[in-house]
């Protein structure tokens, strides 16, 4: 009696253990396209040419998000990652308007993280609308330790840097030497802000952009230069004298790149 209750508990267990190495095994063979049914690609307008791969280590060609070319996207999934029900990725973007490297996780309260953050933006394939009477050109280089962003919450923690020469293209119309800028990436309570200074011997520039939970943004400009012709410039391009400076702001909404 005993070898035949051994031997139905072995054949059972033998059952599960052959269930569950095919469960694993379709699993780890789902196609890299099924990551589309969870995520809403055509709401967040974004489009691919093929996908390759496996859900756990594939990758997207030629992703668009809108008009923007976002290039060749390669992931990687953290199984591990699935027990604490927060899916992480590592990320890889190349061939496009993104090119660089990030880990990015989501919890359930849809929480977005991401850590190890280094890329370099295409401005003018991202953002093509123009800067100062010109179409965008220059790049944005940006690394960050880590940023931390909720749908509810905002902006939780971020501690990172950027760097852009997209300025350097309407100084070099005026005959001016290039206007780098740089600065931090941080939070300011709910808001993403950041803070960028510039400046050469002829003029120097400040940007601060917050930007909150819902996308919508606000950025204010600051120019100061010793020459009357370069704030004339200014003046017309929409900057205004205030306190003895030249300022100029907008606002609006962030809806896609390349929007």
């Amino acid at each position: 009696m005993t070898k035949k209750v051994t031997s139905d508990l072995s054949s059972r267990f033998m059952g599960l253990v052959v269930c569950a190495v095919f469960l694993i095994g379709v699993v780890t063979m789902l196609p890299a396209s099924l990551v589309s049914a969870f995520v809403n690609f055509d709401r967040q307008r974004v489009s691919y040419m093929a996908a390759n791969g496996t859900i756990w280590n594939g990758s997207f060609k030629n992703v668009n998000i809108g008009s923007a070319p976002l290039g060749d996207i390669s992931f990687r999934l953290s199984a591990l990652s699935l027990l604490t029900l927060s899916p992480k990725f590592d990320l890889s973007a190349k061939e496009g308007a993104v090119i660089g490297d990030a880990i990015v996780s989501v919890n359930p309260a849809q929480r977005i993280t991401i850590a190890d953050l280094n890329a370099d933006l295409d401005l003018g394939a991202l953002a093509p609308y123009g800067i100062l009477g010109a179409p965008t050109q220059g790049i944005a280089r940006v690394s960050a330790d880590k940023i931390a962003l909720s749908p509810k919450k905002g902006c939780i923690n971020a501690d990172g840097t950027l760097w852009t020469n997209v300025l350097n293209a309407p100084a070099y119309r005026y005959d001016m030497p290039a206007l780098p800028l740089n600065g931090d990436v941080t939070c300011e309570g709910e808001q993403l802000l950041v803070v960028l200074e510039g400046e050469n011997d002829r003029a120097g520039a400040e940007i601060i952009l917050r930007i909150n939970k819902d996308l919508a943004y606000e950025l204010a400009a600051r120019a100061y230069s010793p020459e009357d012709d370069i704030n004339s410039a200014l003046r017309f391009l929409g900057f205004e004298d205030a306190d003895g400076e030249l300022v100029y702001g907008s606002a609006g909404i962030f809806r896609s790149a390349g929007s």
